[in-house]
């Protein structure tokens, strides 16, 4: 993809590394490692992959900024979802090192860190109380955009190596 940014756009400016899967919900010792593979696989080492190949094209073009999505679960852990959380707090590591790494050649790299967030599918509202959401509903798709957004913008051009907790001050 980042070859293809470079042949096509003639460089990389922004880059959103936005995957991650949640893996098998269980205790720990329940936990197969087929799943912690998956989820390694899947979670971290996919945005240490693109973070490879994306520093160094942002390098040669004088700067950039990457965001990466992690999520509250790699600051507030959940039962059951040991995997998922290692890989997300991994993934707060990752960003910090990365804008350590980048700073010197004005690449920024930034983590998002969603909580309890609704989608169209699946409206998530109800678990708001359960999972003792201050603002007491789930975020809106949109709000994860925006800062997304914001991180990517010159707005953000002195912000780097930050991880912005957006779930509702769940992780106060």
């Amino acid at each position: 993809l980042v070859a293809l940014a470079v042949s096509h756009f003639g460089g990389l400016d922004i880059a959103f590394n936005n995957a991650g899967i949640g893996g098998d919900v269980a205790p720990l010792e329940q936990q197969s490692e087929a799943n912690w593979r998956r989820v390694f696989e899947v979670d971290l080492l996919s945005v240490a992959l693109a973070l490879k190949h994306q520093l160094p094209v942002m390098r040669a073009r004088g700067g950039g900024s990457i965001v990466i999505t992690t999520s509250n679960s790699g600051i507030r852990a959940l039962d059951g979802l040991a995997a998922y959380s290692a890989m997300k707090a991994g993934l707060m590591g990752l960003t910090r090192v990365a804008a350590l790494e980048g700073g010197p050649d004005n690449v920024r790299v930034n983590a998002i860190a969603p909580g309890l967030i609704s989608t169209p599918a699946a409206n998530r509202d109800e678990w708001a109380a359960k999972l003792r959401i201050p603002m007491g509903r789930a975020g809106r798709v949109e709000e994860i955009g925006e800062v997304a957004a914001f991180l990517a913008s010159d707005a953000a051009s002195y912000l780097s190596g930050q991880i912005i907790s957006v779930d509702g001050a769940a992780t106060v």
